[in-house]
């Protein structure tokens, strides 16, 4: 099941990133988001209304942001990680694109039932050795 987990990660940054909509139809009536815990904004947020806010919230005052996924990793029974890196500008003029980061998904049911933020790859693969996602 673990490549289909993948390609699931895959179409979920697809859709979003070719054409700017979120992938509802591919999470779980019960998907939770939670940011990286060092954000101001860390969450957590609930269900498809709850990734619609997350995305406002996170978007919001930044210049040109764009999501790129640079790399899926099978992690492992339902799980997958992402690389992404943020590309924008906050108001002050940070440059978003310096700091990659690192993105744990759940699989159930086929639909991405939780999605948790990292500042580093291996920080994401720990979460997701967990066999149950954290609360």
């Amino acid at each position: 099941m673990s490549r289909e987990n993948v390609e699931l990660v895959r179409r979920a940054y697809d859709e979003f990133l070719s054409r700017g909509e979120l992938p509802l139809p591919l999470v779980h009536a019960e998907l939770r988001i939670d940011n990286v815990p060092e954000s101001p904004i860390p969450g957590p947020y609930h269900g498809p209304e709850g990734m619609r806010r997350w995305w406002r919230e996170v978007s919001g005052d930044l210049e040109g942001i764009r999501l790129e996924l640079e790399e899926t990793i099978d992690a492992g029974g339902d799980c997958v990680v992402g690389l992404v890196r943020f590309h924008g500008r906050t108001p002050a003029g940070f440059d978003l694109s310096e700091f990659p980061w690192a993105v744990a998904h759940w699989i159930r049911d086929g639909l991405i039932v939780r999605t948790a933020g990292f500042l580093a790859k291996e920080q994401a693969l720990e979460a997701v050795a967990n066999p149950e996602p954290p609360t």
